[in-house]
């Protein structure tokens, strides 16, 4: 494995050659070596937030709208429709056979 000499100018670090096994170590190491952390300016951060808390409203308000446009579709309401008239056929159905049976046995 290569090894990286601290201070190096950029470039100057010995890549593996073509018959050694591919370690990407060394390009890790550099990028450790040159890339630094830094904090983000409070003037960013703050920008950020607005620009992440107002991407969320508008989602949450295409999701509510996409919600309301199911449950006001014409197919939406016809389904439920049809759904309440047979909920209601098989409650009078079952009252019919219910009253049928009692007055059979009495």
């Amino acid at each position: 494995m290569t090894s990286i000499r601290p201070n190096a100018p950029l470039g100057s670090h010995k890549r593996p050659s073509a018959d050694q096994p591919l370690e990407l170590t060394w390009l890790v190491d550099l990028l450790r070596e040159v890339l630094v952390p830094v904090r983000p300016d409070p003037a960013f951060r703050a920008r950020l937030h607005q620009e992440l808390v107002a991407a969320a409203h508008q989602q949450q308000a295409v999701e509510e709208g996409r919600a309301r446009r199911r449950l006001t579709s014409p197919w939406a309401l016809l389904a439920a429709g049809i759904a309440s008239a047979v909920s209601v056929a098989v409650g009078i159905i079952t009252y019919i056979l219910w009253h049928r049976a009692r007055t059979a046995a009495g």
